[in-house]
């Protein structure tokens, strides 16, 4: 069944602020972070969004983000849809 407006609406939002996410040069900066400090990476799992956000990363106010637990990816949700980044070139 096809979506209403609305729905394909808060899809191309949710894709647009996904797109935005992944490209942020702050988000690096974050990946490179827990991945070099141990303290670091228990601050980012502590309350993941807040980390993003106090390195830099614009994220908009309807995201939730996750850090998930036994892996080097974050999950962002906002209006209804997921979207996961990771790296794979350390062991968290």
């Amino acid at each position: 069944m096809p979506w209403n407006n609305d729905r394909a609406q808060d899809f191309a939002r949710a894709q647009r602020a996904a797109a935005h996410f992944v490209s942020h040069p702050q988000l690096r900066r974050a990946f490179e972070a827990i991945e070099d400090d141990n303290a670091e990476l228990e601050r980012a799992r502590r309350n993941p969004k807040a980390y993003l956000q106090g390195r830099g990363v614009d994220l908009p106010d309807e995201a939730t983000v996750d850090l998930e637990s036994g892996s080097c990816c974050y999950r962002i949700c906002f209006w209804g849809f997921c979207f996961t980044a990771c790296t794979t070139w350390w062991n968290c």
